[in-house]
């Protein structure tokens, strides 16, 4: 998979009009054929895809994020396996609306996640926004971090009002996620410790696979952390290459804040008093999280 990532770094939009389909198709084949190491391998190269090319990539990889919803889902898997995966949902959730609707449509009409009965696009937006909030304190990176938060608040906005039932531990989720990287500065990008935040990527692991190092992680593009460029043999081109996918992350020129405030906007606007009703009977604590987080939106948005 190092191997693939550094040909998407380096063929890029070409290199996917070319081989995109046949990798794709590969790539589908092995999900949930694989051991949990072979599936964390496989995630880093989709999300080159979306960052690099989304609207190319989105529709393509299709097929494979459909399999992987459904392993996701499935409770088969691993915490890990499972909060990496979320992480590239959550990817294409924030990356391409357009393409994460398809993709729960395709899903509900192929039944997946479902028990014997028939899933509604709704039920399943319910059962993966209650999956994230169950796995969310298994997701690691703290740029991975802010990705579910902003995904977590962009289904609040989507027009479920069955996903109001998840909104107190939503929220709790996504404030304590403010208080981590944006209120206290460490995910600022023009700031040392915002570009050392960007530069450890979304990706890691801490698998239960034997013949696998707990605590190693992955950088962008797949690049075991810690491995350095001369060990791993990577020219000074791929280097920059990679610099310039990381300066392309579009994380961040987001304000878990200011999206939080519009998609709650959103929602009162679309349930009305079911929206007031659940804002109402938020915990104290929540809500007092909520209102420093409302705060910082509007000076933000100054």
């Amino acid at each position: 998979m190092q191997i693939i990532s550094s040909l998407l770094l380096l063929g890029g939009a070409l290199f996917l009009a070319t081989y995109g389909p046949q990798l794709i198709a590969a790539c589908t084949a092995y999900v949930g054929e694989v051991v949990e190491r072979g599936l964390l391998l496989m995630l880093p190269p989709m999300d080159i895809l979306l960052i690099a090319a989304p609207q190319q990539a989105a529709p393509m990889i299709q097929p494979f994020m459909q399999r992987l919803l459904g392993l996701t889902l499935s409770g088969r898997e691993s915490g890990v396996a499972v909060a990496n995966s979320l992480t590239l949902i959550g990817r294409l959730l924030l990356q391409s609306p357009s393409a994460f609707e398809q993709l729960i449509g395709t899903a509900a009409a192929a039944d997946i996640g479902a028990s014997g009965a028939a899933t509604g696009p709704e039920v399943l937006l319910v059962s993966l926004g209650s999956l994230w909030c169950e796995a969310f304190d298994s997701i690691a990176q703290p740029l991975a971090r802010k990705l579910s938060a902003c995904a977590l608040a962009t289904l609040i906005g989507l027009p479920v009002k069955a996903l109001l039932n998840l909104l107190p531990i939503m929220l709790n989720h996504i404030t304590s996620v403010w208080l981590e990287v944006e209120s206290s500065g460490a995910d600022e990008p023009t700031t040392e410790r915002g570009e050392m935040f960007y530069a450890q990527g979304l990706w890691s692991s801490n698998s239960s696979s034997s013949g696998w190092d707990h605590g190693v992680g992955f950088g962008d593009g797949g690049l075991l952390l810690g491995q350095s460029l001369t060990a791993s043999e990577e020219a000074q081109g791929e280097a920059e290459r990679r610099q310039v996918l990381r300066d392309a992350e579009p994380l961040k020129h987001v304000k878990i804040s200011r999206l939080l405030a519009d998609k709650l906007a959103a929602a009162a606007a679309v349930h009305g008093q079911d929206f007031s009703a659940a804002m109402a009977a938020l915990d104290p604590a929540i809500g007092q999280q909520l209102q420093a987080v409302m705060a910082a939106a509007a000076q933000a948005g100054r």
